[in-house]
């Protein structure tokens, strides 16, 4: 076997689930219902600064709080005459 294929196979042997990667997994609707919440700005503080630790425990969630604040955008289109 050529020899960096080799080493690669060898990491990969070697290497545990966290660096192979997992699935990511959409919030359920209460968590969802907390990022509206937090889009709208109706959280306290306590309930942002936990909002933050769990973005930052699961940052693939970031995309759904993303998401919330720009369903509250308002339409900014031009219209097309």
């Amino acid at each position: 076997m050529d020899t960096s294929f080799s080493v690669l196979v060898r990491f990969l042997q070697q290497s545990s689930d966290e660096v192979q990667g997992r699935e990511a997994v959409a919030p359920d609707m209460e968590m969802m219902q907390r990022f509206e919440a937090f889009a709208r700005g109706g959280c306290s503080d306590s309930e942002r600064s936990s909002l933050c630790q769990i973005i930052k425990d699961s940052p693939q969630w970031a995309s759904f709080l993303a998401e919330s604040v720009k369903r509250l955008r308002p339409d900014t289109s031009i219209p097309v005459a």
